[in-house]
């Protein structure tokens, strides 16, 4: 069985692994990876609110080439999703919304690596990414 593998804090993807995963980890440091069976999809595999990577998700579901979402976030505090994306997959749209408006989301995709950002609300936040 193959697992995805993500840095918490580093925020970051370590990649896909299967049997073991080697780190390096330098005297006085401290690592949290998450670890999360390989889907043959898009899949999220960290959160920033939380150390269990599930805290703050109210929802999730994968429908239609959509992964979609909903988080409790903390207003004023940037909340961030990191997405594994598998070869042959590319995000098309992101979109976050509260309250029925829109807000802004900034996203970054490195690698298979897709981190996607936006400040915190009252309300939970209803998250898309079409792919």
């Amino acid at each position: 069985r193959h697992y995805v593998a993500f840095d918490f804090w580093n925020r970051r993807l370590l990649g896909v692994f299967q049997d073991r995963l080697e780190l390096d980890i330098e005297p006085h440091d401290t690592r949290v990876v998450l670890l999360h069976p390989l889907a043959d999809r898009p899949q999220l595999v960290g959160i920033s609110r939380h150390i269990t990577g599930a805290y703050s998700i109210r929802a999730l579901a994968w429908a239609d080439h959509r992964l979609r979402g909903s988080s409790d976030t903390v207003p004023g505090d940037s909340y961030s999703l990191w997405i594994y994306v598998p070869e042959g997959a590319a995000p098309s749209k992101v979109r976050a919304a509260t309250a029925g408006r829109e807000i802004p989301v900034r996203q970054e995709l490195s690698g298979q690596s897709l981190a996607i950002t936006f400040d915190g609300q009252p309300a939970p936040v209803d998250w898309e990414i079409a792919f």
